[in-house]
């Protein structure tokens, strides 16, 4: 784990701790504020990719780590290259599919699968229709293949996609 991921789960864990003063959690807030506006996107993406979403980390944690892809998808997408767009969109697939992985005998949490259906839904929207075709039909197969919990998050997706265009 990164200095600076493992630095944003320590802040995180401050923010839970029940016995934290209200300074304390305060001046956490601002640290993570601070961490989500002003690291590089690139920074970023590659903590929350590899290390805050996972599935050994906290709820809240991997709540960050969301929120935070989600953040550099829409407001700073333009700070990537081509090539590190092209793996944002890969890795938001990966993402998806690892929360419906086959076999497994818990389901994530809903804020897990919602989280991650909206981010390739978001990183779907700014690759432009160009990538929709294709990523659909990868999901579709993908919750053919897999089962119910797969065909809960096409679902999700489905209805995510489609936000822009309706609103």
């Amino acid at each position: 784990m990164s200095e600076s991921a493992a630095s944003v789960v320590s802040l995180i864990s401050v923010l839970e701790a029940p016995f934290e003063t209200q300074a304390n959690r305060a001046a956490a807030t601002a640290s993570l504020e601070t961490y989500r506006t002003t690291a590089p996107a690139q920074i970023i993406a590659h903590d929350a990719i590899t290390s805050l979403v996972h599935r050994n980390q906290p709820t809240a944690v991997r709540n960050f780590g969301f929120a935070a892809l989600t953040h550099v998808v829409r407001a700073r997408w333009n700070e990537l290259n081509e090539n590190e767009r092209v793996q944002m969109l890969a890795s938001a697939m990966d993402l998806w599919k690892g929360v419906a992985a086959p076999g497994d005998a818990v389901q994530e949490p809903w804020l897990v699968r919602t989280k991650a259906s909206a981010l390739l839904a978001d990183a779907c929207r700014r690759v432009g229709t160009t990538c929709w075709a294709d990523a659909v039909e990868t999901v579709k197969a993908h919750a053919s293949a897999v089962g119910p919990n797969a065909a809960e998050l096409a679902c999700l997706f489905l209805s995510s996609l489609p936000d822009e265009i309706v609103n």
